[in-house]
């Protein structure tokens, strides 16, 4: 039995108590197969409009990830994964999510249609001698939003009605089905959006009709109902017709032309009938007139040509001499005319001047009104873009993030011309920024926690580098001053005497922090002092830029030479130097080294060169927004499966797995000196060095 679905969705955004939506899918392969779906949740808010765009979304993915079951196991498979989203979704739980919401999913098959219902949504039953209700009550103990489905054959001359309190709070079914009935379908729904068109705005509709097709018979009966039908939508169209006129106030040029009408109407009714046409009035009018235009043409010609040579030649002195000469004739064509003439065709002038403003004001507002249409387009697309991508954020994080860039791009191009306009595109970009963080996992910190600040101790001197060993936080500067600070008692020292460090790091394998002085000497620090460390550096070494220990060994980058040297710490020495890299990797551009059993080595334009077995790799740039913008710190270790990266020109701590996957990132304000970091991963705690502070931050 053929069928057909119609929807009622009215709501006044900003107003209503209530936000919903209702859609309808045909399926393309198969006839007379449709799926829909209704819901509606309580606010009205870009929260709750997200929240119905999600949960419809939703819906429609489980209904194409099911597409080759039968009917009713393919409903039931999409009501068990909206059970089990949703509440994910809403972040609520689902008995809270009840009491707010009200919805109805189902398909149709053939004549077969299966559905369910949850929360205040209705279903009608409606015949041409018959309304029955086929709700069924929730159970309360049901441990579900979609408890159970129901199921019936589609007879003719049936009429189905989904639909929420409010229509039949306005309507009763006995009307709404005399319309439902009576009606085409596509007639029903405009008529009964006509009528609820007059409920307060405070009100919102979600309807769903499914309207059985039945033969029309060719009896002078159906014919005569048919015409019947017609006429009356015929008169209801020709009614809000003249409404529209009614309601319309008058332009200008309107105005003026009807005081004219008026007037003039007057004047012949105060004339004497044979006065009005004796031909010797009527031909002087005749004349008259044609003496009128003739100068009024004249003067608009001679108008646009002085307007014309005065703006080619920018209103110079010669332009403004023509155009006197144009006008002087002008002038005294005009003296001659009498008292009659002049008025008309002053009034002439006035009437084209405003004829024309009409049309240029007419224009420009079919301009304006394109524009906005265009623009509500884009603000809609950019919104759409938006709620796709936070929903694909629980299934498919690459399509979320292609999503928001699409997005970004539409935002881009969205003009701000208006005041308006630049604050819906400030919104917007607001609403984008925090769904990137969401996408991209980035932790926002007011107020980061800061464990000392060590600037009135060492005022006069730069923070450079910090290492850590045991409970100590090592803090070396530009000078030759070395800031501890104790972290089980929170206190600080200050070590004088030391010489000007380079690099320094941890050496895990011999429980010592290793420090390269400016002059390639090296040392350990043990209780505060130190203590020198002999070393047989390559013959070839150029610098020392970074250094890192890896099991027994000490990696040394030297960027002038091309060359990672590596040394073993044997009988409390450093020897047995030998350049560890077999092929040529430029690395010029390298700011920090890591070792993780791999060698990570970070460059200046946000990439990672990744080494291994004496050569390169894989390098390419991170897969991390907002991009890397002057990267000046890697940290990884051995038995570490993170990879840790500090951004000083973005304020960012981004912490990701050896694959390259993002886990999180840290980002804030105070941010704002970035210079190094210690991380503890057992402890789950990461320290950095902002100038002259240093934060503690907790991992997840």
């Amino acid at each position: 039995m053929p069928y057909k679905l119609g929807a009622i969705s009215i709501s006044d955004v900003g107003k209503t108590v209530t936000t919903g939506d209702v859609f309808v899918i045909t399926d393309k392969n198969k006839e007379n197969r449709d799926f829909f779906a209704l819901v509606e949740v309580k606010g009205n808010g870009s929260h709750e409009q997200g929240l119905v765009s999600q949960a419809l979304n939703l819906a429609n993915e489980a209904y194409q990830q099911f597409a080759l079951q039968e009917p009713e196991k393919r409903l039931e498979n999409v009501l068990t994964v909206l059970n089990e989203q949703l509440p994910l979704i809403f972040k609520i739980s689902w008995q809270k999510i009840a009491s707010n919401f009200n919805a109805c999913v189902g398909l149709i098959e053939d004549e077969q249609i299966y559905f369910s219902l949850t929360g205040n949504v209705r279903m009608y039953l409606l015949q041409p001698n018959l309304i029955k209700d086929l709700t069924e009550d929730e159970d309360p103990n049901r441990s579900n939003i979609f408890n159970n489905t129901l199921s019936g054959k589609i007879k003719d001359y049936d009429r189905l009605l989904f639909t929420t309190p409010s229509l039949t709070d306005y309507l009763s079914l006995e009307k709404i089905k005399k319309i439902i009935t009576t009606l085409p379908l596509h007639n029903a729904i405009a008529h009964l959006n006509n009528i609820l068109g007059a409920v307060p705005a405070t009100t919102s509709f979600f309807s769903l009709i499914i309207k059985t097709v039945n033969p029309v018979q060719p009896t002078a009966i159906n014919k005569n109902i048919q015409i019947k039908a017609k006429d009356s939508l015929d008169q209801m169209l020709e009614i809000q017709k003249n409404t529209t006129k009614t309601l319309t106030p008058p332009n200008l040029v309107d105005t003026l032309k009807q005081h004219f009408l008026r007037k003039w109407q007057t004047k012949l009714h105060e004339r004497r009938p044979n006065q009005i046409l004796q031909p010797n009035y009527l031909d002087k009018l005749k004349t008259g007139a044609k003496t009128t235009i003739r100068y009024t043409v004249i003067i608009f010609k001679k108008i646009a040509l002085s307007a014309k040579i005065a703006w080619r030649s920018k209103l110079t002195k010669e332009a403004l001499r023509y155009l006197a000469f144009l006008i002087a004739p002008l002038k005294r064509k005009f003296l001659t005319l009498n008292k009659k003439q002049k008025y008309l065709t002053i009034i002439i002038i006035i009437c084209l001047l405003l004829l024309t403003q009409g049309f240029i004001w007419q224009k420009q507002k079919i301009n304006t009104l394109k524009n906005n249409q265009v623009y509500d387009s884009q603000v809609k697309e950019i919104k759409d873009k938006a709620l796709s991508a936070e929903t694909a954020i629980i299934f498919n994080t690459a399509s979320a993030k292609q999503l928001l860039g699409e997005a970004e791009k539409l935002l881009n191009n969205l003009p701000q011309n208006t005041k308006e306009q630049i604050k819906k595109f400030t919104e917007l970009k607001n609403n984008l920024t925090i769904l990137s963080d969401k996408i991209w996992k980035v932790t926002n910190l007011t107020d980061p926690e800061v464990i000392t600040d060590f600037k009135d101790i060492i005022s006069t001197a730069q923070s450079k580098s910090m290492s850590m060993k045991d409970a100590f936080l090592y803090v070396f500067t530009d000078g030759n001053q070395v800031f501890a600070f104790n972290t089980a008692e929170n206190q600080n020292v200050l070590l004088d005497s030391f010489e000007r460090v380079n690099k320094a790091s941890f050496f895990p394998k011999n429980n010592f922090l290793a420090v390269a002085t400016a002059d390639n000497k090296f040392y350990k620090i043990t209780e505060n002092e130190k203590v020198n460390i002999p070393i047989d550096l390559p013959s070839d070494l150029k610098n020392i830029d970074d250094l890192a220990f890896f099991g027994d060994n000490l990696y040394l980058l030297d960027k002038q030479a091309g060359q990672i040297w590596r040394l073993s710490y044997v009988n409390g020495k450093f020897s047995g130097a030998a350049g560890w890299l077999k092929e040529k990797v430029d690395l010029n551009n390298t700011v920090s080294m890591a070792i993780n059993g791999s060698i990570y080595l970070l460059q200046n334009n946000g990439s990672v060169i990744k080494l291994k077995y004496n050569k390169k790799e894989a390098s390419a740039p991170l897969d991390v927004m907002p991009a890397l913008k002057n990267p000046n710190k890697i940290w990884t270790a051995e038995n570490s499966e993170r990879v840790y990266i500090l951004d000083k020109s973005t304020q960012r701590l981004v912490v990701m797995n050896t694959a390259g996957q993002i886990i999180v990132q840290f980002r804030s304000d105070k941010f704002n000196d970035l210079k190094d970091l210690v991380v503890k991963e057992k402890e789950k705690t990461v320290y950095l060095l902002n100038g002259a502070q240093i934060f503690k931050i907790t991992l997840p």
